[in-house]
This record gives structure tokens, C-alpha cells and sequence, in this order.
């Protein structure tokens, strides 16, 4: 070839991230950088009221903290699941915790408080599943850590 693999960098977004890691793990982890992390997340709600809003997580792990991402924009309502995959933009590594954030569309004069009962992070490169849980429940704006289950 010429070059070392280790001073290849392959760069994926969205499906190109599906592509980016299987390259990688064809070529048996020698590539020297994978950027476009892709993460399934699955969110269950905790609360007592339905409402209209948006939900968000974080992700952090033992190479890096991930910014927030929107997972669900809609009716929240408690026991309901919501899914979405994410292109990360850094490798966070293993999986630690994982950060809560809600926001209610109209004004929250009731102060209304929601929570993640559970929340479930899979890993487009390999499929490791990292499951979170809380009892917790939080007003807008508040951030809700939750930790492995």
C-alpha cells in the first residue's frame, strides 16, 4: 500500500458511521482513527402528568463527554418509550452515566416534574448495550443523572 493503516482516518456520518466501523472491524482495529459514533438510545419516561415537550440526554464515558442530543419532541407521557439513533461526534468510550434533560413546549406554571425511569444506550460499532435507571424525577430544566442499572 504504501502507508500505514495507522495513519488512515475514515470519517462516517449517519450510515457512513455503519460503514466507518465495519471498515474498522474488517480491517481488524488497525485503522488509526473512526470518527461518526452512532448510539441507539431508547428513553423510558417517569412522571404523573402528560405533556408537551422535548427530552434530551448526554452521554458520559471514559473518553469524553457528549454534547445534548434531542431524542423525542412531542407528547411526553410517563411509562412511554421513545427511541432515536445519534451520530456522536466523539468516541465517549465505555459508557458511564447518562444526563436527563426535559423541556416543556408551554410554560410550566405547575412545575410539573418528569424523569427517565430507564434508559438504554447500544453502540453502533460493536452493539454493547449499556442500560440506566433512575426513580427520579426532575423539574424543567434540570438535569437527572442516571447511572448503570
Amino acid at each position: 500500500m504504501g502507508y500505514s493503516l495507522e495513519n488512515v482516518h475514515i470519517i462516517g456520518h449517519s450510515l457512513g458511521a455503519h460503514a466507518a466501523g465495519e471498515a474498522g472491524r474488517r480491517l481488524g482495529g488497525s485503522v488509526g482513527r473512526i470518527t461518526g459514533w452512532r448510539y441507539k438510545v431508547s428513553v423510558t419516561l417517569a412522571g404523573k402528568k402528560e405533556m408537551s415537550g422535548s427530552i434530551m440526554i448526554a452521554l458520559y464515558g471514559s473518553n469524553g463527554n457528549s454534547k445534548q442530543y434531542e431524542i423525542f419532541k412531542g407528547s411526553l407521557k410517563p411509562d412511554a418509550k421513545h427511541m432515536r439513533d445519534i451520530d456522536v461526534d466523539i468516541n465517549v468510550g465505555k459508557i458511564q452515566k447518562v444526563k436527563f434533560l426535559w423541556d416543556k413546549r408551554w410554560l410550566n406554571m405547575f412545575r410539573y416534574k418528569l424523569g427517565a425511569s430507564k434508559i438504554t444506550v447500544q453502540t453502533g460499532e460493536d452493539g454493547t448495550k449499556y442500560h440506566f435507571c433512575s426513580g427520579d424525577t426532575v423539574k424543567e430544566h434540570q438535569l437527572q443523572s442516571l447511572l448503570p442499572c
